[in-house]
């Protein structure tokens, strides 16, 4: 048997996640331009469980008396988050069951990379528990993970997750090539427009369309790709205004990928017409969140987050660019 003491009270972090640009056409092999927000989740091993069973619990930051929900580790369990809790838990020794509790401080699933933060938190716990932090044994236990959460993902989540800052994100040939953006930061301001939807079945549905059409979506891609690329040298160059017409462009294009919805477009155009220098979704689209630039204007950025809190949306600002890790 563990000692209680030996697992009681580890705690481990992981990051949100904002797609700047890229999403869906980075599952092609195209680069996405992703950052890690400093909002994330939270997890804490309480100890040894008294139930016979790994048990679960998440609690949302702003709402912490009641769980969101509570589950546990099963490889052969009906829910999604059964089997990927398992097969994350299982890269680490531990005997006895144990009860977790994760503090949410994003929306969960909205876009925002929710399930790799959980994952990350879990898995750095987890890793602190069993004196075992390394970086790669975390990712790789993450990455099993989200291959269940999420079926055929990019693996963007989990580097965000991580807390790697702002980063430039290509996959080739099955493999992720993460290059850190030291460039300058900048602000962004942040809603949730919509409930969230399933990150399989829109990756799934862009698949199906782009196997329809592989020509005129493949050239969707081309036109995402040469946008991340100068998207790249606007923030470098501290051209905000760049930057903002190059989101709007991307957000067209994902509507014609058939991932945005009317929600996202009203508050997208509620951001615009209150001064936002642009405005486009975030993630895999369906429901979620969307992200205004903004210049350094104060009466601005209030105008638009007072446009989003009209419609009783939430929203919050945010820094990109700083590098977030944070793990020993």
């Amino acid at each position: 048997m563990s000692d209680f003491g030996a697992v009681a009270n580890h705690e481990g972090r992981g990051h949100g996640k904002l797609i700047l640009l890229g999403e869906h056409a980075v599952v092609w092999g195209c680069p996405a331009i992703a950052a890690s927000l400093g909002a994330g989740a939270t997890a804490t091993i309480r100890g040894v469980s008294s139930d016979g069973a790994t048990l679960i619990r998440v609690f949302e930051e702003d709402r912490p008396e009641t769980p969101l929900f509570t589950t546990s580790p099963a490889p052969d369990g009906e829910a999604p988050i059964e089997r990927a809790m398992s097969a994350l838990m299982a890269r680490f020794p531990l005997t006895d069951p144990i009860d977790i509790d994760i503090t949410l401080g994003i929306p969960p699933g909205a876009g925002l990379g929710s399930s790799a933060a959980l994952a990350v938190a879990i898995a750095d716990a987890l890793g602190a528990a069993t004196g075992n932090r390394d970086a790669d044994v975390i990712e790789d236990a993450v990455a099993a993970s989200e291959a269940i959460f999420h079926g055929n993902a990019s693996g963007i989540d989990q580097a965000a997750a991580m807390g790697r800052g702002l980063f430039r994100f290509q996959r080739d040939t099955g493999r992720a090539r993460i290059t850190p953006l030291d460039l300058p930061s900048f602000d962004v301001l942040v809603c949730q427009a919509a409930s969230g939807a399933s990150t399989a079945n829109m990756v799934a549905g862009v698949a199906a369309r782009r196997q329809r059409h592989p020509k005129s979506v493949g050239l969707i891609g081309d036109a995402i790709e040469s946008i991340v690329e100068e998207a790249i040298e606007a923030i470098r160059a501290e051209d905000l205004v760049r930057l903002g017409e190059l989101c709007d462009l991307n957000h067209g294009l994902l509507a014609s990928l058939g991932v945005s919805t009317q929600e996202l477009d009203l508050a997208c155009h509620l951001a615009r017409e209150a001064g936002a220098l642009g405005a486009k979704l975030t993630g895999a689209g369906g429901g979620g969140c969307v992200f205004a630039i903004v210049d350094a204007e104060e009466d601005r950025r209030e105008a638009i987050l007072t446009a989003w809190r009209a419609r009783g949306l939430r929203c919050f600002a945010t820094t990109l660019g700083a590098r977030t890790q944070e793990r020993e």
